[in-house]
């Protein structure tokens, strides 16, 4: 902001937010309000309730705190060295995204083009490879191609000349299904929700056509287990409906023979 100018800039920006529907309000003390805050004991004698009236107030965990606010030191890391880094005073620590021992272990990492995220994502992997965890990425854009072959993985495309197979009815241990019925169910509902996506690709499935794939893929499933194809859904186990002319088996044609995409489910995945 320019010198001597602060007040028409703020009349600017106010109209920007009020032509959007929203009211600007000055609050000129922020830097008074923060520095007694920081202060040691001056949250006594009323001010803690005027930040908390302020709408200045919220609680935090201790841990979230500290990571939040580091404010005598850098931050510390975890036990968990899967990756190591070095804070903006040089100082290393651990850190991993299955520190938290009561599960979420999701982590979302963002920068521009060129920034390192692949880089570091590629580090986290190697070390994980290296204490022994299993590491299953999902790459869009090959970035992790040379780092999956150095390590001795393997790079999974989806072409047709590499052969490769996603048939879902093969990934399921049929040994297993027959004593295990809570995993059976398991299953059939991966299945059943698999073939949903494949006869609906933009709609929502109703009541009937759900029932129709339900029976259609219990019946073939009974009749040939983990032989079973994608492609053995035809229209003769899934009928039309009633008054639409379309079956749903026609709507799976996309993944049957002749189409370029059958091969993809017509032999048993290689996955494990």
């Amino acid at each position: 902001m320019l010198k001597g100018k602060g007040d028409r800039n703020e009349r600017v920006l106010k109209s920007v937010y009020r032509a959007a529907g929203w009211d600007l309000l000055d609050d000129r003390y922020l830097q008074v309000m923060g520095l007694l805050c920081a202060m040691p004991m001056t949250m006594a004698n009323g001010l803690s309730k005027d930040l908390e009236r302020m709408k200045r107030m919220r609680t935090l965990l201790t841990t979230t705190a500290a990571n939040l606010a580091p404010l005598q030191g850098e931050y510390l890391g975890g036990s968990v060295p899967h990756l190591l880094l070095i804070g903006r005073r040089g100082q290393p620590f651990f850190w991993s995204p299955f520190e938290n021992i009561a599960g979420n272990h999701n982590v979302a990492v963002f920068g521009k083009s060129g920034s390192g995220k692949s880089v570091a994502l590629q580090e986290l992997c190697g070390s994980l490879c290296g204490a022994g965890a299993k590491v299953v990425v999902i790459d869009d854009g090959r970035s992790f191609e040379h780092s999956a072959k150095l390590q001795g993985g393997a790079f999974v495309e989806f072409t047709m000349s590499s052969g490769f197979c996603l048939n879902p009815f093969s990934m399921i241990d049929q040994p297993q299904a027959a004593e295990n019925e809570d995993y059976l169910l398991d299953c059939m509902a991966m299945l059943k929700a698999i073939i949903n996506q494949m006869a609906r690709h933009i709609n929502v499935l109703d009541d009937t056509e759900r029932g129709l794939i339900d029976g259609a893929v219990n019946q073939v499933w009974t009749s040939m287990a983990v032989a079973v194809q994608s492609t053995s859904l035809s229209r003769r186990s899934m009928p039309p409906e009633m008054g639409s002319p379309p079956t749903l088996g026609s709507r799976c044609d996309p993944s049957r023979p002749p189409a370029l995409t059958a091969a993809f489910s017509r032999a048993r995945c290689p996955l494990s």
